[in-house]
């Protein structure tokens, strides 16, 4: 289950506008104060909110499997331990989910990252508040040094959004791979490091590890230092500073694999699980898939710790669920053009960390198997 938190810095952001923070499984709500119950204290309401800066959440999982039935798209996955990825609400894409507080009811939400490609804009390297700039950022140290590099150049640190500088100095191509940058003033979120003369370099400012988080989400909600960046309808707050509430939303993929069995026999009677079918049948209700998906069953017998093993795969490709139960059951039962007799039997569901590659052509084939004892 996915658990999203403010970072610190966004709790007092919370904290100043009077805004409550909720998390509920798999998400969160803020809420904020109507007009009349705003406390006539020095907090701030949202009518003169004035940041530059997003409301920012860190999405963490308490299963450590989501990284095996999550498709990441062809590319490889970047290194965990030392990259998240990011979502924000800078573009207009909007979805239908299913409301929290209307069963089986559909609402408009908007998505955190382009249709269908979650994971489109990449993985960013977390830096720490101060660290070396070769040690965490070494794409933008690894330059071809050139007669003018021994001029110095510009190097800044800048806000994703407004491209506001919270950071620069005039720096030596040659010395670049030690430069220190001591950023502990500045709040958690995403920075752009710019090099003149080089595309930039985005990063996640955190003291909190990559490989405690899975990604950073950014809410800009508007405001006289946002509008001008937004997107009309990604605001939160209008151009009264009347706040129009949003639900926002992430849509992984599955990742899909072809399912395998082997059947291994465990009996003194040699069975013949050719004679067998096994299929995968959906539950009730789960209309969007196939009314039977339908397994081969390969010509050549395998040995498995010395044992006959038949071995039977998906005709196509199955995504891989979290929980597989809810979605299908998988049985073996006697094909009755050749039996006229046999039990049938439910067989277990691939397991997401079970995942095996085969072949040298790209993209591999990717197979979830499973090994049934009979």
């Amino acid at each position: 289950m996915f658990r999203v938190e403010p970072t610190p810095a966004c709790a007092q952001l919370l904290q100043r506008y009077q805004l409550i923070f909720r998390a509920f499984p798999g998400g969160a709500v803020v809420y904020y104060p109507c007009q009349n119950q705003i406390e006539s204290t020095p907090a701030e309401s949202l009518a003169q909110f004035n940041e530059s800066m997003p409301f920012t959440f860190t999405l963490t999982s308490d299963d450590p499997n989501w990284l095996y039935y999550t498709d990441f798209g062809p590319a490889l996955i970047d290194d965990p331990r030392e990259t998240i990825y990011q979502f924000d609400n800078l573009a207009d894409v909007s979805t239908q989910i299913v409301s929290t507080s209307n069963d089986n009811k559909k609402e408009s939400a908007q998505l955190l990252h382009p249709l269908g490609q979650p994971l489109k804009k990449g993985a960013l390297p977390v830096c720490p508040k101060r660290f070396v700039l070769g040690e965490v950022l070494s794409e933008l140290t690894h330059l071809t040094h050139t007669p003018e590099s021994e001029a110095p150049v510009s190097l800044k640190v800048q806000e994703k959004l407004t491209q506001h500088i919270v950071w620069q100095d005039n720096v030596l191509i040659t010395a670049l791979r030690k430069i220190p940058i001591d950023l502990s003033f500045a709040a958690d979120g995403c920075y752009s490091l710019r090099l003149d003369g080089q595309p930039e370099q985005l990063f996640y400012l955190s003291q909190i590890p990559a490989m405690q988080q899975i990604g950073m989400i950014e809410i800009y909600i508007g405001g006289a230092a946002q509008q001008p960046y937004l997107p009309k309808a990604c605001t939160i707050l209008d151009e009264n500073h009347r706040v129009q509430a949003k639900t926002f939303t992430l849509e992984f993929n599955n990742r899909h694999t072809i399912w395998r069995y082997y059947l291994i026999n465990t009996s003194a009677y040699e069975k013949n699980y050719a004679d067998y079918q096994l299929v995968a049948l959906p539950r009730e209700g789960e209309g969007q898939t196939p009314a039977q998906i339908n397994f081969t069953c390969l010509p050549t017998l395998q040995s498995i710790e010395g044992r006959s093993a038949w071995v039977f795969e998906s005709a196509d490709l199955l995504p891989l669920w979290q929980i597989p139960a809810e979605k299908l059951s998988v049985l073996l039962r006697p094909d009755l053009s050749k039996l006229r007799s046999g039990r049938t039997i439910t067989l277990p569901y691939p397991s997401a960390n079970t995942l095996r590659s085969a072949g040298e052509a790209l993209p591999q084939r990717v197979y979830s198997e499973v090994f049934v004892y009979l």
